[in-house]
């Protein structure tokens, strides 16, 4: 981006919040377009390493540290562009144009990309260090391991893979057992076909799949079931050496001010990335309220051309014309390295279950992770 430099004396602010796949896949993006002589770009995560979530349901049962990143190498194509600064912000001051640190800090912007990520559990709530993030990870696997009853609360695509990765690498010396409120695994929002597929799947590794209840983890080594047959609700508690919960994530943006938000936490946007209070703040990724699946591959799809041409207009004075359009959605899942599953809309075809020796081919080997580790060390996915 080459912008008029008689515009500005100075060079123009981009504070980019959260170093997820979003905050990593913005800066990537940008560093290659836009010029140092004008722009500087810095990146604020509180974080040692990037961590790509969808590593992590492997991560349970495999060592997978080798794909956890140091953020250092990020800048590498473009090091003048800009910097990593590792702190938690604890606020925004949007009349001063400032990011608020907890250090005290306070960095200042001319154009502010929120990309916050949600706020999970276990096992994508990794600490701050590197040597802790080791340490989190190798403490999960030696749970697993030495766990008999394992319970996951809730089948979306993390309790699935989660499921499927430890009974296919235990096998049945592991007793998974897998609640869920819905009839079937996923949400209705994924076609019959693809959830009875995964149904049919996750039975035939073994694992125990108790569908249309509600699951809470007491905190004592046992789970309280609550079943709901044809209206008649029961409980039931069974024991569990383990529990782990993939309920529905929350937007991670309690230190944004609420007037950004609509009423579940998630940022108010219009379809430029634009927060609806603020047209110098932007939001991409899970915590903007644009209604689709938020996806990983999203990052790396149409938002990011639209996000730098719509940043680069309002740095020049312009009214940003560039408009997200959401893409299709897919889903691909996999049970350990040899078998998954997969869903994508396919032009002519419509919703198209994919075979699994395309989803096998596609990600099972190492769920894109070197792919994205790429990012770390400067180079495209």
């Amino acid at each position: 981006m080459a912008l008029n430099p008689a515009a500005s004396s100075r060079r123009k602010e981009i504070v980019v919040v959260g170093g997820g796949i979003y905050g990593v896949g913005t800066v990537s993006y940008f560093l290659r377009k836009m010029d140092p002589k004008f722009v500087h770009v810095t990146l604020i995560e509180k974080r040692d390493d990037f961590i790509y979530l969808p590593i992590n349901c492997r991560n349970l049962v495999e060592d997978l540290s080798e794909y956890i990143k140091p953020y250092d190498g990020l800048f590498n194509p473009n090091p003048s562009l800009g910097e990593v600064k590792k702190g938690l912000v604890i606020g925004l001051d949007r009349q001063k144009k400032l990011v608020k640190l907890e250090s005290g800090e306070s960095v200042r912007y001319d154009v502010l990309i929120l990309t916050p990520g949600c706020a999970w559990n276990d096992p994508n709530s990794a600490p701050s260090t590197h040597e802790e993030t080791l340490a989190y990870y190798q403490a999960l696997r030696e749970r697993v391991q030495n766990s008999k009853n394992i319970v996951v609360i809730g089948a979306g695509s993390v309790g699935c893979e989660v499921s499927g990765e430890i009974k296919s690498r235990y096998g049945r010396s592991k007793n998974v057992i897998l609640i869920h409120a819905r009839e079937l695994p996923l949400t209705p929002i994924y076609m019959p076909k693809l959830r009875k597929k995964v149904a049919g799947m996750l039975k035939k590794l073994g694992v125990n799949v108790i569908y249309s209840t509600l699951g809470y983890d007491n905190r004592d080594g046992t789970v309280t079931l609550q079943h709901n047959s044809m209206g008649n609700v029961s409980n039931e508690d069974i024991e569990a050496d383990m529990v782990l919960t993939d309920i529905t994530p929350k937007p991670n943006t309690w230190f944004i001010p609420s007037e950004f938000k609509n009423s579940g936490g998630s940022v108010q946007v219009l379809d430029t990335f634009q927060t609806v209070l603020d047209p110098n703040v932007f939001c991409v990724g899970d915590a903007n309220d644009i209604p689709e699946v938020k996806q990983a591959l999203h990052s790396r799809g149409n938002s990011m051309p639209v996000l730098f041409n719509n940043v680069s207009a309002v740095l020049e004075g312009k009214k940003p014309r560039d408009h997200y359009v959401t893409l299709r959605h897919s889903l691909s899942l996999t049970f350990g390295r040899d078998i998954g599953v997969g869903y994508m809309k396919l032009p002519g075809l419509g919703p198209t279950v994919l075979p699994e020796w395309v989803v096998k081919k596609l990600k099972n080997e190492d769920l894109h992770a070197k792919r994205i580790a790429k990012l770390m060390n400067g180079f495209s996915p």
